[in-house]
């Protein structure tokens, strides 16, 4: 079944509002306007529904990022910067945003934070607070990154599984991961995460580039031009029209109105929840269970929570 595009979905708010079509999204005004804003206001609503939409289910696979190197040099130069003259920060897998790890140096060795925009190829240049000592190449540093940025489209966590050492991460707590390791210099195998404002961060420090798989559900896409369609499942169409109705009754004090089509709209996202359901069920993966030391995957659940916990 075709999705309806986000003109074709104002449309029919406008519609049933007793207005006129129109034919595009980006020159609004009035409860146009209203009703286009209203859909986007709906598809935050659903995603902060207690249920997990099929269709924002995403996954992907990085690399934690690790270089060791004898032509790594720091330079004290307000913002500091670590340089490579082999030029394999960028290929190393480093982003902006990350905490790094720094071992080997002479004077620099400790954790810093690289700056918005500050990564090239040659060079990591870190936020403002952070301090280094100028040092020049010849030492073999490692520079390690113990978090990772979150999918730009991140809403919130399923799992994530360390591939390259054969087992899926347990969600902790930042406060624990500094009690367990409040000098920030322990390196081992990644076997926790928490989720940390933008980035993913990983204890212990790993000791190695470390594949990883991370599943979780994504934020729907805003809505902005007259083709776009929502991420949301087909079945939630009906309900963003609802919504929006609703909304723009509200705006024009037709609140009795509004409230049979809210209740309508309450109907409707019951049967969205049990079809949605009924695909969550299909997308289930089973634990294999004949090799204790196989790559568990963990079955996508129906109802998940922020914190954990497969029910």
């Amino acid at each position: 079944m075709a999705k309806l595009t986000f003109l074709q979905m104002t449309n029919r708010v406008l519609r049933r509002l007793s207005r006129a079509d129109v034919t595009d999204v980006t020159a609004l005004t009035g409860q146009a306007q209203i009703a286009a804003d209203a859909i986007n206001e709906a598809q935050k609503a659903l995603f902060a529904e207690p249920t997990n939409w099929y269709s924002l289910y995403k996954t992907r696979i990085f690399t934690t990022a690790k270089i060791a190197a004898t032509t790594i040099s720091f330079a004290d130069a307000d913002p500091d910067t670590i340089s490579d003259s082999g030029s394999a920060l960028v290929t190393s897998g480093f982003e902006a945003g990350m905490e790094i790890h720094v071992t080997g140096s002479t004077s620099n060795d400790g954790t810093y934070s690289i700056a918005s925009g500050g990564v090239a190829a040659g060079v990591l240049t870190l936020q403002t607070a952070d301090k280094l000592t100028t040092e020049a190449a010849g030492d073999s540093v490692v520079v390690t990154a113990y978090t990772h940025p979150v999918p730009s489209d991140f809403g919130r966590t399923i799992d994530i599984t360390n591939i390259t050492d054969n087992l899926t991460l347990i969600e902790g707590y930042g406060r624990s991961f500094d009690e367990f390791d409040p000098n920030m210099d322990s390196t081992s195998t990644i076997t926790e995460f928490v989720v940390q404002g933008d980035n993913y961060r990983f204890a212990p420090i790993p000791s190695g580039a470390t594949k990883l798989r991370e599943r979780y559900w994504a934020i729907p896409t805003a809505l902005s031009a007259n083709t776009d369609t929502s991420d949301l499942p087909v079945e939630c169409e009906n309900c963003l029209i609802q919504w929006a109705w609703a909304e723009v009754l509200r705006y024009v004090n037709s609140f009795d109105k509004a409230d049979r089509v809210e209740a309508k709209f309450n109907r409707m996202l019951a049967l969205a929840k049990i079809a949605n359901d009924k695909r969550l069920d299909k997308m289930k993966v089973l634990q294999p269970n004949s090799n204790r030391n196989s790559l568990r995957v963990p079955r996508l659940p129906v109802e998940y929570g922020y914190r954990g916990g497969f029910y």
